[in-house]
């Protein structure tokens, strides 16, 4: 690249979108982060430190689950520019697939571990820290989801509204929560707090770019693994009260338990079977 070609780059041609593209940056960035200050202001350093602490299993899991959103995203685009509508569709079926089957998978886990995981982490001083940390693993469910129609639809599609609205009412929804519930609720207060702003920002996503892709489809197609969560959750909670033996000991257990039953599951359903080998094969 030569001095001319540098002088005809024109960055402010590209400052309204870029303007545009870091709202949702800054909206997140105060809906994730802004929350912990309000509940030290609002409530005291303690619930402060067990919001932050119900939180970390839910953000080092996101993330991993998240990844595939920004992995295609170049993808996408480039076939969007190609008009090649149909070859999108089967790339976001099969990474909303992924995401809803991955998500409630490790949701199921984290629900199930919680208790052995607290008591190994934190011992018997903290039991309320439970609670929360299994409620607050909803979030593995709902934000990758949310990052499928945002990340993977909304960006690469050009809808930028779609892209930039959910977030701007998800950070003024998460204000007026926690002013709400913080005071006389504390670290719980702002778990359902977030709980509730991720799921209406995950649902206005899904809501406005429902003419594209249908999140309700998917949910019929994986109501089977929505079961076989509910069963293996089940099932792990009655085993998580009669284990005796030591906090890591129960927890492998649980662990190899909980992977083990559903494979057992998938196996046994031709159709799902099929579906994660092709999926498996495919990568």
């Amino acid at each position: 690249m030569n001095w001319g070609q540098i002088k005809n780059i024109k960055p402010q041609k590209h400052l309204k979108e870029i303007l545009l593209l870091s709202i949702p940056i800054i909206s997140v960035q105060m809906y994730t982060q802004f929350d912990r200050t309000m509940v030290m202001l609002l409530s005291d350093n303690t619930n402060s430190g067990l919001y932050d602490q119900s939180l970390k299993m839910a953000k080092i899991i996101n993330p991993f689950i998240s990844s595939l959103s920004i992995a295609i995203l170049p993808r996408i685009a480039n076939l969007y520019y190609s008009n090649n509508s149909l070859e999108i569709k089967r790339l976001l079926n099969k990474s909303l697939s992924f995401t809803i089957i991955t998500g409630l998978f490790l949701y199921g886990m984290v629900i199930l571990i919680s208790p052995q995981f607290v008591l190994l982490f934190f011992g018997e001083s903290f039991p309320s820290i439970i609670i929360m940390v299994q409620l607050a693993s909803i979030l593995i469910v709902l934000i990758p989801i949310g990052g499928v129609f945002s990340n993977q639809i909304a960006l690469p599609l050009n809808r930028t509204r779609a892209f930039v609205l959910p977030t701007i009412i998800g950070a003024l929804l998460n204000i007026l929560l926690g002013v709400l519930l913080i005071p006389k609720n504390g670290a719980i207060g702002a778990i359902y707090s977030i709980i509730m702003t991720e799921f209406v920002v995950c649902s206005i996503r899904i809501y406005m770019v429902k003419d594209f892709i249908s999140i309700k489809k998917h949910l019929i197609e994986h109501i089977y693994f929505i079961t076989i969560y509910i069963i293996l959750v089940f099932v792990g909670s009655i085993l998580n009260g009669i284990l005796i033996f030591s906090t890591i000991v129960n927890t492998i257990i649980l662990i190899t338990m909980y992977i083990f039953m559903y494979f057992i599951f998938i196996i046994f359903n031709k159709n799902h079977r099929n579906k994660l080998f092709n999926f498996i094969s495919r990568r």
